[in-house]
């Protein structure tokens, strides 16, 4: 709808006052009139028309003091003057006013020329009104945009130089403080940059030179140097080619020199970390089937730190696929780099490497489309520590719900949070009738009392109490101690046992110390204690020897100083500092060095804590490196997604909240399918181009924005195409301008159009949905074969088992009843069928037993391997020239004692079979190695060829004649099979002539 403009009159005589509202009628001006000059002031002060129309002198004041007063209201600059005067004004009147008039006009024309001269007024003000709004919206823009606006006019006789307010701004002073002049400009130049800015400027002034830009450094309000980048453009030349107007910018580059001095020295650096840093960086490129789906990916450069965490050397991967190196790897690998390759998303996961055989944490990034790189380190140990720590707290669930006493948590407020089962069942109380009692609510008045005292003074002295009293016709001992929270008040912890019937103090004190120090092992963060004021480690627990790299041997006795832990020590003078006044230190951020030299961000915390005759100082460092990389890499995506938004195709807008009219980009149509303004820009026309189930959420985000609920506007719908069809949307939108009571007037944003991603995202979930029929399928048809294998191993044994049976008795009968009539060479046939029954026998048993391993669970209890060496000899002959010695003290380990009975009996049988010297010595032993024992059976036997090592455990092997040793082929295949069962090694270490040793492991 077109604007109308007011028109104020100001006139005393009725009649022309009505000839001049008839005429102004057809005109299309809104009008307001006055009487006097003081009444039309005040009434243009109250209504800031467009028009002021001056007829006759008023009767109270001249019309030349009128339009003084309009010119020197600023609220009025923008009035325009217009005197409708009669054919008999004096010259020297006219001349008295034209400096304040802006049109005029004659009452005696003909009515015809002077609605065509108000008309054509109407127009040049209709225009001014919008030049003045697109000059708003420049301002607006350009405050904006942060940069300095300067323009040059050498139109005049002495050349104008204006510089906007935040010209100003970028060099610290206020509007108007400096003189804008050329001589200002140069004052404020840095002297080395002087001459080269001069002479750009000077270039411009040529013909055919109408732009230029660069860059200087300019002195700031407080002495300091900015960078600026200049740009200038000549705007007008006379015909001679003379420059008579230029208009430029000045925009702040301080931080981009900074940041491009910073990448300067960071890629002299690179290069250096690259290969020196500890963990993994690989570089690759992503290979996409037909359909750009991720299949593979191809290794481009490495660094040495990948070559010591894969164990791949560089020569075996580069220019070559993971397909090609690894043909096993995971397809979750190639998935999630795909995902970062193509998306351009950053991803960290950790992840289990079947291949390798280890945890790996992976930041994975792209920064260029189908290329990505990946930081890595093993965290196979810490994956174990980490199930460790789990068990541990499993142990502790299992020890609460076991102690035999009371045991309790409360908050500051001795409100309780955590009672066990055997505080519940003395008060007779369900949990969440225990849950937020305070002592008040569960004891009597004076015991409660005394209750809340003793939990106030644990809290504030941070101090452990171990307390005796009677209640109940019982004696209790309580410990009672403060548990620390990061930023949190201390909660209480405490175990009351009844030692009514107890009598050794001593002992209960002993429990007392062993719970503690059990606690302060637990806890998952550094922990130590050490001597004030010597600075010795007294204690730590096991967290923080995982954590700085030190074993407690090496810890014990030495200082942090000594250590080297401190990066900087002005920050361990700080903590001292504020340990002196306030006894305790809480969250301190500080830099720490650990033993292989990485240097983690730790909050410190730290209290000093009486104990017995001296002071100890309780310290804890929460490590919060990881954080800290977090907001870094955050800081980095923000970095980069402002440099991607100033090359996006994202469509704007602008909504007038209470008009409807809205601002649409021309990439906002044509997202659509549509030419830039082809439909209306307006809230209303927006809405129809919704989907009908979006139109609910969307308005429900939008006023919960409005109301100030939501921060911002942000939404994923769909709206319909000019062909037809539907495209997906991200809207994002807040509002930039709100009314004195609070209510939206303006609001921009951006439209995304996401429907590519979309599309991509429901392809994803059909595949996965795929992928999990197939898994499904493919896990039913193993279960069928292994049913299958084993019915087949059953009938097998039967079907060779019933024909030996026969061939066996036979052989026993005639050996038996016809013996006499068989001569020497008879008999020995006989005998050697009768052997060859029982070797096949055997090796059935053998294949059977070879079977199960796997397929059929065996028990899993503790087993001393002690008695099962007894139980294994129990079943062997052993010949008297052969001696068995037991080495070391045999451990007890979880597994079936059926199964580690035949690991030994297996072994031995082999030495004493095999055993070639006239006096045998087989040793036995078991010692430590890491999360393993290693067991060993070793002989002075006849040895065996390095050639052969892996080939004895080959199931049917054999190295000597199955006639010289009667022997199946089975017996180290099925030892072999057993012990990997239990997840460990078996091995041989031999030689011709020296004896044999084998080896295997079993996990503690």
């Amino acid at each position: 709808m077109e604007h109308q403009l007011t028109i104020l009159i100001i006139e005393h005589d009725t009649q022309h006052l009505t000839e001049t509202l008839n005429l102004l009628s057809q005109t299309g001006y809104a009008t307001l009139s006055a009487f006097t000059g003081e009444a039309g002031l005040a009434l243009a002060k109250t209504v800031s028309p467009e028009v002021l129309l001056l007829c006759d002198d008023p009767p109270d004041m001249p019309l030349r003091e009128i339009c003084c007063a309009i010119r020197a209201d600023a609220r009025l600059g923008d009035l325009s003057i217009v005197l409708f005067c009669s054919s008999n004004i004096s010259e020297d009147a006219l001349c008295e006013l034209e400096p304040y008039l802006d049109h005029l006009l004659f009452r005696a024309a003909p009515a015809c020329i002077l609605r065509a001269q108000l008309q054509s007024l109407r127009r040049t003000e209709m225009k001014q009104a919008a030049l003045r709004v697109n000059q708003e919206r420049l301002l607006l823009a350009i405050d904006a945009v942060n940069e300095g606006i300067w323009d040059l006019n050498n139109e005049r006789a002495a050349p104008q130089l204006f510089w906007n307010p935040q010209y100003y701004r970028i060099l610290g002073y206020e509007p108007g403080e400096l003189a804008p002049s050329i001589e200002q400009w140069k004052d404020l130049l840095h002297p080395d940059d002087r001459a080269a800015a001069e002479q750009k400027f000077l270039a411009c002034l040529e013909p055919g030179q109408d732009e230029y830009e660069y860059e200087a450094r300019f002195q700031t309000a407080t002495r300091e140097w900015r960078w600026i980048n200049i740009k200038g453009r000549v705007v007008k030349r006379d015909a001679e080619g003379k420059v008579l107007r230029m208009i430029g910018t000045h925009t702040d580059i301080t931080a981009r020199k900074q940041a491009e001095e910073s990448l300067r020295y960071n890629e002299e650096q690179y290069y250096l970390l690259f290969n020196g840093m500890l963990e993994g960086f690989a570089l690759h490129e992503i290979i996409c089937d037909a359909d750009g789906a991720p299949i593979d990916y191809r290794f481009l450069a490495i660094n040495g730190a990948f070559e010591t965490l894969t164990g791949l050397r560089r020569e075996q991967l580069i220019g070559k696929t993971v397909r090609e190196v690894m043909p096993a790897t995971e397809p979750v690998w190639i998935k999630r780099y795909g995902h970062v390759a193509l998306s351009g998303e950053a991803m960290q996961f950790e992840e289990y490497s079947a291949v390798l055989q280890k945890y790996y944490e992976v930041r994975a990034y792209s920064q260029e489309r189908g290329k990505f790189a990946v930081v890595f380190h093993d965290v196979t140990e810490r994956k174990q520590i980490e199930s460790a720590l789990r068990k541990g707290e499993e142990r502790f669930q299992m020890f609460m719900r076991n102690f035999p006493g009371l045991a309790y948590i409360k908050d500051a407020d001795s409100r309780v949070i955590f009672a066990n089962q055997g505080f519940l069942t003395y008060l007779g109380l369900h949990p969440l009738d225990m849950f937020g009692k305070t002592n008040a609510e569960l004891f009597p008045p004076e015991f409660a009392a005394k209750i809340t005292a003793d939990d106030r003074c644990v809290l504030e002295s941070g101090q452990n109490h171990v307390i005796e009293e009677m209640f109940g016709g019982h004696i209790w001992r309580t410990c009672k101690f403060a548990i620390p929270q990061h930023k949190e008040p201390a909660l209480l912890g405490g175990f009351t046992i009844d030692i009514t019937e107890q009598k050794e103090s001593e002992k209960l004190l002993a429990d007392s110390e062993k719970k503690f120090a059990a606690a302060f092992r637990l806890n998952p963060e550094p922990t130590a204690i050490t001597v004030i004021p010597t600075g010795e480690i007294l204690d730590i627990n096991r967290a923080y020897e995982q954590w700085s790299g030190y074993s407690r041997n090496e810890l014990l006795g030495r200082t942090t100083l000594s250590l080297n832990l401190w990066v900087d020590t002005s920050e361990r003078q700080r903590v001292i500092s504020r340990l002196s006044a306030n006894s305790v230190v809480e969250g301190m951020p500080v830099k720490v060095r650990l033993k292989n030299g990485n240097i983690r961000d730790v909050l410190f915390s730290a209290a000093i804590v009486p104990l017995e005759e001296q002071q100890i100082l309780l310290t804890v460092a929460h490590d919060i490196t990881q954080i800290r990389q977090t907001e870094q890499a955050l800081r980095e995506s923000e970095q980069r997604l402002s440099f991607a938004l100033e090359g996006t195709s994202d469509a704007l807008w602008d909504w007038d909240v209470r008009t409807g009219k809205t601002y649409f980009s021309p990439r906002y149509y044509t997202m659509l399918g549509y030419d830039p303004d082809e439909f209306p820009a307006d809230y209303d026309h927006w809405r129809k181009h919704l989907h009908p189930d979006d139109l609910f959420p969307i308005e429900e985000a939008l006023a919960a924005h409005f109301s100030g609920d939501a921060p911002g506007f942000a939404i994923e719908f769909r709206m319909k195409t000019k062909q037809g069809g539907w495209r997906w949307i991200l809207g994002r939108g807040k509002v930039v301008e709100r009314d004195a009571g609070g209510r939206a007037i303006r609001m921009t944003g951006t439209h995304t159009d996401i429907t590519e991603r979309k599309q991509a995202e429901a392809e994803i979930r059909r595949l996965n949905a795929e992928l999990e029929q197939r898994v499904q399928q493919r896990t039913a048809a193993l279960e069928a074969v292994n049913k299958e294998l084993q019915a087949f191993a059953y009938v097998v044994s039967h079907d060779l088992k019933t024909p030996l049976r026969g061939i066996s008795q036979i052989a026993y009968w005639l050996s038996n009843d016809y013996a006499s009539l068989f001569d020497a060479e008879g008999r020995e046939l006989i005998e050697l069928m009768i052997a060859r029954v029982k070797r096949m026998d055997s090796l059935i048993d053998g294949i059977l037993a070879y079977s199960r391993i796997g397929r059929v669970e065996g028990a899993s209890e503790p087993v001393n391997l002690s008695e099962v060496i007894q139980e294994a000899l129990q079943l062997l002959t052993l010949p008297q020239q052969i001696t068995i010695a037991v080495e070391t003290k045999l451990p007890t380990v979880m597994g079936d004692a059926v199964r580690l009975t035949q690991v030994f009996e297996n072994l031995l049988s082999n030495a004493i079979k095999f055993m070639d010297k006239p006096e045998g010595h087989i040793r036995i032993g078991c010692v430590s190695d890491g999360d393993f024992w290693k067991c060993y059976v070793a002989d002075n036997g006849p040895g065996i060829d390095p050639k052969y090592h892996e080939r004895i455990f080959r199931i049917f092997q054999t190295l000597a004649p199955r006639d010289d040793h009667e022997n199946t082929g089975v017996g180290l295949a099925l030892t072999q099979k057993i012990i990997e069962f239990y997840r460990g090694n078996i091995w041989v270490e031999s030689e011709p002539g020296e004896g044999s040793t084998f080896f295997f492991t079993l996990p503690k």
